[in-house]
């Protein structure tokens, strides 16, 4: 089952039309409402850099707005390694010998 995030408002068009598609496909997801929550707010600003909604966390896939076909990809990748792992896979040392 894939991890969903939806950062949202109460009027924005996108953010329902993503939340219609994901009921379709009956995902459960975690809302956030950035307009009552300046908390969420800032986190949805950090993890995108960008100041609008609807912002969607797919499997630790940051996307910003709502594009069917991007959805339907990032629902199709596997997740995301933890930070952890992906640190690991980064350190090396280039002296050793094989």
């Amino acid at each position: 089952m894939a991890s969903i995030t939806i950062y949202t408002t109460p009027t924005c068009k996108f953010c329902k039309l993503a939340k219609e598609f994901f009921a379709s496909k009956k995902m459960p997801y975690t809302e956030f409402d950035v307009s009552a929550d300046r908390k969420r707010a800032q986190e949805a600003y950090n993890i995108s850099g960008k100041d609008v909604v609807p912002i969607l966390v797919i499997n630790g896939r940051v996307l910003i707005g709502f594009e069917k076909a991007l959805v339907e990809d990032a629902l199709s990748r596997p997740p995301l390694p933890k930070r952890e792992v992906l640190m690991q896979n980064l350190i090396f040392d280039p002296f050793e010998t094989q």
